[in-house]
């Protein structure tokens, strides 16, 4: 009797044994499954159509795609370093240069990450690595043109706008109370990325937003022009500093900016707000 209950307790301590290991790996299914619902929460890679998308947990999502254009690599934002995989390279670069950080390279061979954005089209482009992607923040999710109202969506080097190239032209001042009627304002080029897009837009001799008040050159939306950025988007001897000149142009070819009189009549672009 005492071997029956020792062997009927036996079997019922396996039982439980089984019965606990098989609680043990339900848990660690679980955990698994909530690990990977997490990952995939946080960072989605897809990699079939060449797109890269980081997503962060109850923040805003953010695109990415590669990009053949090396106009967008013409310059670095700082030094590179090493990173495991695309993802974690423009999550590095979201957290160094927020607001700032739109393009990177990502070499598949050495692992190297470089934040890098554009400058004019005159400027040299470095030579590419073997293993080089070039990567771009896609903005067609966000943004919705008013397309019945003309507006088109122009993309280039992680910055994107709904705009229209007005060709009927008008005085500064004409072109931008006009703007205001399409609820738009005349285009601000106040990046580097933003300026580089003005190729795109099919600018000729073309107003943009940029005043001079009283010595100082100022956006449109009321920011002072950064002084290493003022070398960087005025034509040589620009601006020329005559009393009468206080609004500013951009000329094709070169896309650098001249100071002008305001009574010009040029084309403009319409950027819709």
């Amino acid at each position: 009797m005492q071997s029956n209950i020792l062997c009927d307790f036996s079997r019922g301590a396996a039982e439980a044994t089984a019965a606990a290991v098989l609680v043990v790996l339900v848990v660690l299914l679980v955990v698994a499954v909530v690990v990977v619902v997490v990952v995939v929460v946080v960072v989605v890679v897809e990699g079939n159509d060449g797109k890269c998308a980081l997503v962060e947990p109850a923040s805003s999502s953010y695109h990415w795609i590669v990009t053949s254009d090396l106009s967008c690599r013409k310059s670095q934002l700082s030094s590179p370093w090493t990173a495991e995989s695309t993802v974690s390279c423009i999550s590095e670069c979201k957290i160094r240069f927020p607001g700032q950080c739109l393009n990177v390279v990502f070499n598949t061979f050495n692992r190297t990450c470089t934040p890098v954005h554009p400058l004019a089209p005159d400027d040299t482009t470095p030579s590419s690595l073997p293993g080089d992607v070039i990567y771009s923040q896609d903005h067609r999710r966000d943004l919705t043109c008013n397309t019945a109202g003309n507006f088109q969506l122009y993309q280039r080097c992680g910055e994107a706008v709904c705009a229209m190239l007005i060709v009927e032209t008008a005085t500064y001042y004409n072109a931008k109370a006009d703007c205001q009627t399409r609820n738009g304002t005349i285009y601000i080029p106040n990046t580097y990325e933003r300026f580089t897009l003005m190729e795109f837009l099919g600018v000729s001799h073309s107003w943009i937003g940029m005043e001079r008040v009283g010595g100082s050159w100022v956006w449109e939306n009321g920011d002072t022009i950064e002084s290493d950025f003022q070398s960087y988007v005025w034509a040589q001897g620009q601006p020329d500093q005559n009393s009468h000149d206080f609004c500013t142009l951009v000329v094709p070819g070169s896309f650098k900016l001249h100071d002008v009189q305001c009574h010009h009549q040029l084309t403009y672009i319409c950027e819709q707000v």
